[in-house]
């Protein structure tokens, strides 16, 4: 649910890169707050804790982004380059706990 709400939520398309990238920040924001109000079984705990670790990590990039976006493309791009790994390597751990968890509408499954 939370991420089918997000995929629909990103159908939109924004009229500026900034309203893009901040629609994105609050795609993230609404997508974490859902997630702080469920109550895993004890089993699936750890993988929600850990969930909910990368996603504020994830926000907490998003600032930076919307900042550079309201100046320009070309203040957007070497913010974005200069977050790139970090972002590359947040969004694949999110892709794997998801995965772990059995969730197919929070990641692309791969046969």
């Amino acid at each position: 649910m939370i991420c089918q709400a997000a995929n629909q939520r990103n159908e939109h398309v924004p009229n500026s890169l900034a309203q893009g990238v901040e629609s994105a920040e609050q795609t993230a924001r609404e997508a974490y707050d859902a997630l702080t109000q469920l109550k895993p079984p004890p089993e699936i705990a750890h993988l929600h804790a850990e969930m909910l670790r990368l996603t504020r990590d994830l926000l907490e990039g998003f600032s930076p982004l919307v900042e550079a976006a309201k100046t320009g493309m070309t203040v957007f791009a070497q913010a974005s380059a200069e977050r790139a790994e970090r972002n590359t390597r947040l969004g694949k751990e999110v892709e794997e706990v998801w995965k772990k968890l059995g969730v197919p509408d929070c990641y692309e499954p791969y046969d």
